[in-house]
C-alpha cells in the first residue's frame, strides 16, 4: 500500500538512517583522528613524555604482575617459605626468643652470602653468646611496607614471634606511592602507553621518580602521598603485630649519597624517627652507625657491604630493640 499522506517512505526512512549511521561513523573517525593527531603532537612536543622511575623503586603491577612474590625452596638457601633463611619449626619448643625481621633487599643482605645477612649475623652473635634468641630473616628483593605487611600475615605469624623489626628504606617511601597510587585498570594501559593521557592525568605528580626527591622536593604532592601511604601501612602492621601479642620496632637505612661531603639534612630519618616515637615503638636511625664507615659501609647505592652489614648488626644488639629496652 502507498504511505498515508505525509508519512515518510520507507526508502525515505532507510536514506535517513543510513545518513545519521555515516555522519556517526564520520565523527567517531574524526574523533579518533583527532586524539592521534593529539598524541602525535604530544610525542614530537616532548609533553607527557614518560619519566623513568628509578630502577630501584618497583612497580608491582608491571613488573610482578601481583601484589607479592617468593623464592622457589628449590634454589639453594631458600626454606620453605620462600625466604633465604634456615627452615624453623613452627611450635616454639625451646622457648626462645623469636625475632622476625621483614624487609627488602637490605635485610635479604643483597650482594652477600646467605649468611653474611644482618639477621644471619645476629643469630651467630646470639648463640655464641648462649642467648635463647631465634632469628628469622623474612625479606626478599623489591618488597616494601605493603610486601612486609602480607609477609607478616603469610609467612611469620604462624611463628609467633616475640618482635618484629620492619628494616625501612628510603626507596619504601617511593615504591609505596607508586605501588597503590595507581589509576584504575583501564585508565592505567593508555597511562602506560599514551603520552596524551600521562599529560591530561598529570603522570608526573602521581609519581616518585627517586629517593632524592624526599629531600630536594619534601614539600610536593607526590611524596606527601608517598609518606601518608607509608605511614598508614606501618601503623597498620604494627597494629597487627602488637593485636598479636608481640613488640614491635624500626630500623632506618640510609642511602650512601647521605654519607659523602655535601649530603642533605636527614630530614626523612628524623621524621621516621619521631613517628616512631609518636606511636610508641622503638626505631633505630643507621645514618649514624654507617657514617664513620663512609662509603665503604656500600656496595652500591644502599645495599650494604659486610663492613656495613657488621656494624648494623653490632648497632641493633647495642640498642636494646631485642630486649625491648
Amino acid at each position: 500500500d502507498p504511505p498515508a499522506s505525509g508519512a515518510p517512505s520507507p526508502r525515505h526512512e532507510r536514506a535517513t538512517k543510513s545518513g545519521r549511521a555515516t555522519k556517526l561513523l564520520l565523527s567517531v573517525a574524526v574523533f579518533l583522528a583527532t586524539l592521534l593527531g593529539l598524541e602525535g603532537l604530544c610525542r614530537v612536543l616532548g609533553l607527557g613524555a614518560e619519566q623513568e622511575i628509578a630502577h630501584y623503586i618497583a612497580n608491582w603491577s608491571r613488573q610482578w604482575q601481583d601484589d607479592f612474590y617468593v623464592m622457589r625452596p628449590a634454589i639453594k638457601g631458600v626454606n620453605e617459605d620462600g625466604v633465604r633463611d634456615r627452615q624453623h619449626p613452627v611450635e616454639n619448643e625451646l622457648g626462645l626468643e623469636r625475632v622476625v625481621f621483614l624487609g627488602d633487599s637490605v635485610t635479604f643482605g643483597y650482594g652477600l652470602s646467605p649468611g653474611s645477612s644482618y639477621p644471619a649475623l645476629l643469630q651467630r652473635v646470639a648463640t655464641e653468646r648462649g642467648d635463647p634468641v631465634e632469628v628469622f630473616n623474612v625479606a626478599l628483593p623489591g618488597w616494601c611496607t605493603r610486601q612486609q605487611r602480607i609477609a607478616y600475615d603469610r609467612i611469620a605469624r604462624k611463628y609467633r614471634p616475640d618482635l618484629v623489626v620492619v628494616g625501612l628504606c628510603l626507596n619504601d617511601i617511593p615504591e609505596m606511592l607508586n605501588n597503590l597510587a595507581q589509576p584504575a585498570r583501564a585508565l592505567a594501559i593508555a597511562y602506560r602507553y599514551s603520552n596524551l593521557v600521562r599529560l591530561v592525568t598529570g603522570a608526573h605528580e602521581r609519581e616518585i621518580h627517586s629517593v632524592e626527591e624526599l629531600f630536594e622536593h619534601p614539600e610536593a604532592p607526590s611524596v606527601g602521598r608517598g609518606w601518608d601511604l607509608t605511614r598508614a601501612e606501618t601503623l597498620a602492621l604494627a597494629g597487627e603485630v602488637r593485636a598479636d601479642g608481640a613488640r614491635f620496632a624500626l630500623l632506618v637505612f640510609p642511602f650512601r649519597f647521605q654519607i659523602v661531603p655535601g649530603a642533605p639534612e636527614p630530614l626523612p630519618q628524623k621524621a621516621l624517627v619521631e613517628f616512631a616515637a609518636e606511636n610508641g615503638f622503638q626505631a633505630l636511625d643507621l645514618l649514624p652507625v654507617l657514617l664513620p664507615l663512609g662509603e665503604e659501609a656500600f656496595l652500591d647505592y644502599d645495599h650494604l657491604s659486610l663492613q656495613g652489614v657488621k656494624s648494623v648488626a653490632r648497632a641493633i644488639l647495642e640498642s636494646g630493640i631485642l630486649t625491648g629496652g
